[in-house]
């Protein structure tokens, strides 16, 4: 297919399920190099905080998970951890520790799903113990010691192999053998033959078909632990329960994402950049909704007590316990927020989207294993919560006239969210991916729920009347009842995207250079330049929404709200004349505080990003 022209990319869908990714991917360039016609190669690798794609893959880079966590963070805000961790504890009555929760998932799928794996590992480790009499371990032993060991592995998998052992890989194991002795009880010593033997696996053709073993293993407990059931257990802010993500970390810093950024055109420049696909647990615009709460931890706290209260009479009990856990009400509501529909009909909450609700939460609620599970399912508990959210969602209801004012509000501020997360998508180093349905606003959840049909007649439709928008009216967009349709997004999406044809190398593999900003809301802004020779693209996002902007009217933020900032630009773009690719203005750089620099206020007046041309 590569030789006939009809493939030019390769997705290789988790290569942690290979034996050996590494010897599996330089076959693969081989085989395509002698084809005669390279195929850009993706691989869908989770990759851990801190944890980089090994230097040796043959590969342009990965399917953007780690992107996706990246950008995520930056609308989230740090000051807020502790009043949501306030939120969180006081409604469920308790506090959640996220690595040992993590920590006992992962013990229970290597229990229940993936036992009879456990078990020949232990028995090809009992044999190797056996052939070296210095050892002496029961099987037991050994089974109970391995499955601490993969408990406490702190990424999917290392990538040992024939003479191949990188430092991160060992560092890696060292932390999980580590960890499993201070954890562990009896003999530590079978933790070090744990550990001897999988680092003698690249010298060693016994270890290594253990070591082989071993490395397939961790992933799929990862995977099995963290994503089907630690992150639908743990909702502190579920915004950060994402593929690839740790929700226990707070936020992205500013100096964090530039220096990524740096890190990725260094390295890996071609690799993807996601926000949203087939596997998120939401979408980009659901995350950016959700993350709203992360600003304003008080008030929120404020809407559980209030809702908790108005949920009161419709709480039950079965078989002596609620028949609706505060764990999962709590994760109703983030879900309620993130999802619930901009076109609002008036006569009551749509059959269509309660029943997507529904469906939604018995899955989520499968998935945690807290009182139903996908192999015993609790039918009682679960169509208790699909009645308790029949009965809330009623249009006449109480919680409904408390609701719908505070989650318009967080409509609003997340559309903004979302139109900065796109386009530093669409202008960071790397290949930004729009996954169906994301052209414009959606507020979908996992699959099945992002698996709904795509209207793209309306997408065509839309679009066909933003390129007949005079620059002048962009600001019309904004208006109440017009920018819900999602064109706000698409236009984006389209001029960045057409900019990006027009600069092909500027993109591909331009410089990046963060810039600083100043004034009153320097935290509020970000900004960052891309360059190669003459050409330039600015990039000017804002951030944090909810203390600078009431979002009332116009969706955009008042333009006095950013008078006193600016961008500083280098010196070697003094004196520049620049175009707003968005908005057709014209702005000249300027002297402030000694520097070039460009005003906020105006640039920001007419759409709520920037990005900028010579």
């Amino acid at each position: 297919m590569i030789e006939n022209g009809g493939v030019s990319v390769l997705r290789i869908d988790h290569p942690d399920g290979l034996r050996d990714p590494t010897s599996y991917l330089d076959r693969l360039r081989g085989v395509v190099e002698a084809s005669g016609a390279p195929a850009y190669t993706l691989v869908e690798k989770i990759l851990a905080h801190g944890e980089n794609l090994p230097d040796d893959w043959p590969v342009a880079g990965t399917t953007g998970y780690d992107f996706t966590n990246l950008v995520n963070g930056l609308f989230v805000d740090p000051a807020g951890e502790a009043g949501i961790d306030e939120a969180y504890q006081g409604f469920i009555g308790g506090s959640i520790d996220f690595q040992n929760l993590l920590y006992g998932c992962k013990r229970k799928v290597m229990r229940d799903a993936l036992a009879s794996e456990l078990n020949a590992l232990s028995y090809r480790l009992s044999a190797i113990a056996e052939r070296r009499r210095s050892y002496d371990f029961s099987f037991e032993t050994l089974r109970r010691a391995l499955s601490e060991v993969v408990a406490h592995f702190p990424v999917y998998r290392t990538y040992i192999g024939p003479g191949r052992i990188s430092e991160a890989d060992q560092g890696h194991l060292d932390l999980a053998v580590r960890k499993a002795k201070e954890g562990g009880e009896g003999d530590p010593t079978v933790f070090d033959f744990i550990r001897d033997v999988v680092l003698r696996a690249p010298r060693d053709a016994e270890a290594l078909a253990f070591a082989y073993r071993f490395q397939q293993y961790t992933g799929p407990v990862m995977a099995k632990g963290m994503e089907d059931q630690t992150l639908y257990v743990y909702n502190r802010l579920v915004s950060l329960n994402e593929v690839g993500g740790e929700p226990e970390i707070f936020g992205t810093a500013v100096p964090e994402f530039h220096r990524q950024n740096v890190e990725r055109l260094a390295r890996w420049p071609h690799s993807m950049l996601s926000t949203s696909t087939h596997d998120t647990k939401r979408s980009e615009d659901v995350r950016a909704r959700i993350n709203v709460l992360s600003e304003i931890p008080g008030e929120w706290r404020e809407k559980l007590e209030r809702w908790g209260e108005l949920s009161a009479p419709l709480r039950c009990a079965i078989d002596g316990e609620p028949a609706r856990s505060r764990n999962d009400e709590y994760f109703l509501y983030q879900t309620l927020l993130g999802t619930w529909p901009l076109e609002e009909k008036g006569e009551g909450t749509p059959t269509e989207f309660r029943e997507r609700i529904k469906e939604y939460m018995e899955k989520a609620m499968r998935e945690a294993q807290a009182r139903t599970s996908w192999t015993d399912a609790n039918e009682r508990y679960e169509k208790a919560v699909a009645a308790f959210v029949d009965e809330f969602l009623y249009r006449d209801g109480p919680f409904l006239h408390d609701f719908l004012p505070f989650q318009r509000r967080l409509a609003r501020l997340g559309a903004l969210n979302s139109l900065s997360q796109i386009l530093l998508k669409l202008t960071a180093p790397g290949v930004p991916d729009i996954y169906q349905r994301n052209e414009i606003w959606d507020y979908s959840l996992v699959d099945p729920d992002n698996r709904r049909a795509v209207d793209f007649e309306q997408r065509k439709s839309l679009l066909a009347d933003l390129r007949t928008l005079d620059p002048s009216d962009i600001s019309a967009l904004f208006e109440d009842g017009a920018w819900q349709d999602g064109r706000p997004k698409l236009y984006l999406t389209w001029k960045a995207l057409e900019m990006r044809r027009e600069s092909p190398e500027l993109f591909g593999d331009g410089e990046y250079m963060a810039l600083e900003v100043s004034g009153d809301r320097k935290n509020n802004l970000f900004a960052f330049v891309r360059k190669q020779g003459a050409e330039v693209a600015i990039t000017i996002a804002p951030r944090l929404y909810a203390k600078i902007t009431s979002a009332d009217g116009l969706l955009m933020p008042a333009p006095e709200t950013w008078e006193n900032t600016s961008i500083l630009l280098p010196e070697a773009l003094t004196g520049a004349e620049y175009r707003n690719v968005l908005t057709g203005e014209r702005v000249v750089a300027k002297e402030h505080d000694g520097r070039p620099s460009l005003n906020a206020g105006r640039l920001l007046r007419n759409f709520p990003v920037a990005l900028l041309a010579p």
